[in-house]
């Protein structure tokens, strides 16, 4: 959490706006480190674009964390809607649950600021990568690099390393790792490679810079909103 942390604009005794719900792993997550660092969390119940620039201008907020569903509708309100709001408290907009277009970055970058942070984790793996402003605009799409702590395998269908942008499905192994699925040997078995290193069925490429993007899945799953 702290490697993380130290490498975003996330301070102590700021406003958090929590905007996902807390049932699901990013908004808690987040709402975590907020706590970790002394801060304040603003919890907004029920996600709408709009209303959503007001709670950021009323209380200050440093900080949220959205899905691109959620960044997409933003970029929908327009230059002349976001300008009507004081948005300049805002530090870092988290992205994650989902692929984040290199469109839909650079457009919300440049409405918004140089303030979107692209994460890749899970619930099982926590999280493993953040791309920064900069590799957005470098590499759009990427999901960054790993975070300190984590080790990451990009594998192909015959067991070997992939190389410079070759797709391999993405194993990652760190201090945040589930045991396995609870009461599904086969599902934990079928998960894991020797050494430890934990997927979730993402496939992945590293570019010349060192940054990752996702590139599908190797197991089925249906994703609404993030979820």
């Amino acid at each position: 959490a702290m490697a993380f942390i130290g490498d975003t604009p996330l301070g102590l005794g700021q406003v958090h706006l929590a905007a996902c719900p807390l049932y699901h792993a990013t908004a808690f997550g987040f709402t975590g480190f907020a706590f970790l660092l002394g801060g304040t969390v603003a919890v907004m119940a029920d996600f709408k674009p709009e209303p959503f620039l007001e709670l950021v201008e009323r209380h200050r907020a440093a900080s949220t964390a959205l899905v691109p569903t959620m960044i997409h509708r933003l970029v929908e309100l327009g230059p002349e809607v976001i300008r009507k709001y004081d948005s300049s408290s805002l530090q870092a907009i988290f992205s994650g649950g989902s692929a984040l277009s290199g469109p839909l970055a650079i457009e919300a970058m440049d409405l918004l600021g140089d303030k979107i942070f692209n994460f890749y984790g899970a619930t099982e793996t926590g999280i493993v990568t953040l791309a920064k402003p900069a590799d957005l605009r470098l590499s759009p799409g990427t999901i960054g690099r790993a975070v300190p702590g984590n080790e990451i395998h990009l594998i192909d269908e015959h067991g070997r390393e992939c190389g410079v942008d070759e797709v391999g499905e993405l194993y990652a192994k760190n201090g945040m790792m589930v045991e396995g699925y609870d009461k599904d040997p086969d599902a934990t078995r079928s998960s894991k490679i020797p050494g430890g290193c934990f997927s979730v069925g993402d496939l992945a490429r590293r570019d010349a810079r060192g940054c990752f993007h996702i590139e599908g899945r190797k197991r089925d799953m249906i994703i609404s909103g993030g979820v």
